[in-house]
């Protein structure tokens, strides 16, 4: 029973007592006492804790904050590099085209002798001759070679 009581009882109102004290007759003792001197005193020591706070939390997260910035740069500089590739490609190609559009219009409109002659074939020779004639071989250029050896 005398745990019960303890549990239930003792431990609860020992806590509102501990409450009561330090949450509410604490605060009202210190504003009977508090002069205008006490309240600047107090707002002065809070500020310099806030400033002081700020400051290590500057110098605290000032690692993180550098690997984000350098991480952050470093996209930028992926993503530049790539649009300087990508734009260097296109400008490229717009000049092989634009040089092929210009040699469209600008080559000369006669045709060219150079690569137009064509060979005869080897059964040009036995049409020229006849179809008695004897036969060459395709590796005989036509009308060139007649099979003698060059004395």
């Amino acid at each position: 029973m005398k745990w019960w009581q303890k549990l239930t009882i003792d431990w609860p109102c020992a806590l509102g007592d501990w409450l009561w004290a330090n949450l509410v007759t604490a605060p009202a003792a210190l504003l009977d006492r508090l002069t205008l001197r006490s309240a600047a005193r107090i707002m002065l020591q809070i500020v310099l804790f806030a400033v002081f706070f700020a400051y290590f939390q500057q110098i605290a997260s000032l690692d993180l904050s550098f690997l984000f910035y350098v991480d952050a740069n470093i996209y930028l500089d992926v993503f530049a590099a790539t649009f300087v590739l990508v734009a260097r490609g296109q400008i490229l190609h717009l000049f092989k085209m634009a040089t092929r559009m210009i040699w469209r219009f600008v080559r000369p409109k006669f045709p060219s002798r150079i690569g137009t002659r064509r060979r005869r074939d080897a059964g040009a020779s036995r049409r020229k001759n006849g179809a008695g004639s004897p036969k060459q071989s395709d590796d005989d250029p036509a009308g060139l070679w007649d099979g003698r050896a060059f004395a």
